[in-house]
């Protein structure tokens, strides 16, 4: 990747020109924003206001509502089509903090449509927004963001307990199947390291 950064495109690709001229990174973290574009909007214009100015936002999901408590009550799929437009938009609010889109990074949570998931079949990604911020998905993939600095992201959400009960079933994926799926993405950020 250039040195003027750009968005990560594949496992262990770097970002690093955020550190090339000073030796920290100012993140924003925006989690679990569940369609809130107007508090995403008031964060901007205080940043705005106070001179802040970030290197990345990241977004570790929740972007949306869509509910997610009983595998059998999911939305078809109409309704999955406005939770994902309910996604870009706050993807795209997040994206207008950052100093460019690629500078977005972002996985998929619990309550958020599976076609932001890279397993989702090929064709069903969303295709009415800049490529740079889908791009910033990081699910399943490890980045470097800074030299020696790598960031990795891997969505979703397992099993909760509240009082020994099920409040949150595993999603999307089986907890044995998410485990050894994160078990991989921490061997890709050693191989990548070795570099």
């Amino acid at each position: 990747m250039s040195s003027g950064g750009g968005t990560p495109k594949a496992t262990g690709q770097s970002l690093s020109s955020a550190a090339t001229a000073k030796d920290r990174i100012v993140a924003l973290i925006v989690s679990d924003p569940h369609d809130d574009i107007e508090g995403i909007n008031l964060v901007r214009e205080k940043m705005s206001q106070d001179g802040i100015h970030v290197d990345f936002v990241l977004c570790p999901g929740d972007i949306t509502t869509m509910p997610n408590k009983d595998y059998t009550k999911r939305p078809g799929d109409e309704e999955l089509g406005v939770f994902e437009k309910k996604t870009l938009k706050v993807l795209k609010a997040l994206a207008e903090i950052a100093p460019d889109p690629s500078r977005l990074l972002w996985i998929p949570g619990n309550h958020d449509p599976l076609t932001l998931f890279q397993e989702a079949k090929a064709g069903t990604q969303p295709t009415n927004i800049n490529p740079e911020i889908l791009n910033g998905n990081l699910h399943g993939k490890v980045v470097e963001i800074a030299p020696q600095l790598m960031i990795g992201g891997w969505g979703g959400c397992v099993e909760a307990l509240e009082d020994g009960k099920q409040v949150w079933v595993p999603y999307p994926y089986p907890e044995a199947q998410l485990k050894d799926r994160i078990k991989a993405l921490g061997c890709l950020s050693m191989i990548n390291n070795t570099d």
